[in-house]
């Protein structure tokens, strides 16, 4: 990784990654990319990258990857607006792309009302914000978006560092119809006709969201927040069937010292039929976090979460039957499942200064039975991890 200061805050730079196992597969990426500030306000990100991605004998794949952002800071309106291109064949193997084939355009406004020095109501940001993902063929050859979302929110500041966030939002999901080629429904695999496709079953998808904090004592901060949301439920990254979730989460953090810090926190995660109001999946996370400060350059981190996750059947939103997936005449029911585990991690970390780091990890994962059983926990697996990162200034 290069990089090199242009002007008093501006920045270009370069990366180039290669993870290959010898005679075996390689996936190397070349990208290079700038920061810029204009005019003092304005923030411009662009980047670029390409991979190449392949194994002795077969042909190389070659994919590509295009962003930018122009972000607008100020004290009472400030903006964004990026854009992203990704390539099908674009392959990030020393990094992580959840989705490929697709290009995304997003797009948020805030503009703050300022209260008067000692006033009960601080500051009120109401935002807007507006998303469309398309797939990359569809998207230049003027299609509509497969996935789109209006959001509204406000966000209200209290004294005494007291805040809340209300939030509205309205999704939409289109995908074409052969892409559930593959998908059946029936009551055995003898028996299967073609999945239900309701018109418009996913569009007009309406979600509400609230967060509270308080941050005004220097030893204990307190948030909460909680959502109703219309979601689509997924097989494969297509929507299926259609459900509501009803989510909650709590949040406490305590400083006891200057140096230690410790976070305690559980979310509850709950989705429902939206056919018949049956309970479709639930998860609940509850997690520790605990921090030493040894020095200004020196902690020591440790986390524990235990994830407790269920997830039922899905089936077919009209008849309500079971749905399949279907590949060269074998099929297979979509099936629930649901998993129980335990994770802890350990970290060492040393920051000399920005970019000059020695990061030492330790994870271990457990499986439990049951939902918070603890009586056969049992260990899955192992790891750990070391970053090694020096900044040569030039």
């Amino acid at each position: 990784r290069f990089k090199r200061d242009v002007g008093a805050s501006s920045t270009i730079g370069m990366v180039y990654t290669d993870r290959t196992e010898p005679g075996a597969d390689f996936n190397r990426v070349l990208g290079t990319d700038a920061r810029l500030i204009l005019a003092g306000r304005y923030t411009l990100d662009v980047m670029a990258a390409a991979s190449a991605d392949g194994s002795p004998g077969d042909p190389t794949q070659w994919g590509s990857l295009v962003s930018a952002s122009l972000d607008r800071s100020g004290q009472r309106f400030s903006a964004e607006a990026s854009f992203k291109d990704i390539d099908d064949e674009f392959r990030a193997g020393s990094g992580f792309i959840r989705r490929t084939g697709i290009t995304r355009v997003e797009t948020e406004a805030r503009y703050s009302f300022l209260g008067e020095r000692g006033d009960l109501v601080e500051s009120v940001t109401p935002t807007l914000e507006a998303e469309g993902i398309w797939a990359r063929d569809d998207f230049w050859a003027g299609q509509g978006p497969q996935e789109s979302e209006l959001g509204l929110g406000l966000r209200t500041s209290f004294r005494g560092n007291i805040g809340t966030f209300l939030d509205v939002r309205r999704s939409s999901f289109d995908f074409d119809g052969d892409a559930y080629a593959a998908f059946r429904r029936g009551s055995s695999e003898v028996a299967l006709s073609p999945l239900s496709r309701a018109a418009g079953l996913f569009s007009g998808l309406y979600s509400v969201g609230f967060r509270s904090w308080v941050s005004r004592w220097e030893r204990v901060r307190f948030s909460i927040d909680g959502g109703w949301r219309e979601t689509p439920l997924f097989a494969s990254g297509l929507p299926v069937d259609l459900g509501e979730s009803w989510s909650g989460n709590l949040g406490i953090t305590v400083y006891p010292t200057g140096s230690m810090q410790a976070e305690v926190g559980a979310r509850h995660v709950s989705i429902f039929r939206k056919r018949d109001g049956s309970r479709y999946s639930s998860a609940t996370i509850p997690r520790l976090q605990a921090r030493y400060q040894i020095s200004r350059t020196l902690f020591v981190r440790g986390i524990g979460e235990y994830s407790s996750q269920e997830r039922g059947d899905l089936l077919d939103p009209m008849t309500g039957e079971s749905v399949f997936t279907c590949e060269d005449e074998a099929c297979g029911v979509l099936a629930g499942s649901d998993s129980h585990d335990f994770r802890f991690e350990a970290l060492l970390a040393y920051e000399r200064s920005p970019g000059s780091v020695f990061f030492l990890g330790y994870t271990r994962q457990f499986q439990d039975t049951a939902a918070f059983d603890f009586r056969r926990v049992q260990p899955v697996a192992d790891g750990f991890f070391v970053k090694l990162s020096y900044r040569f200034r030039m």
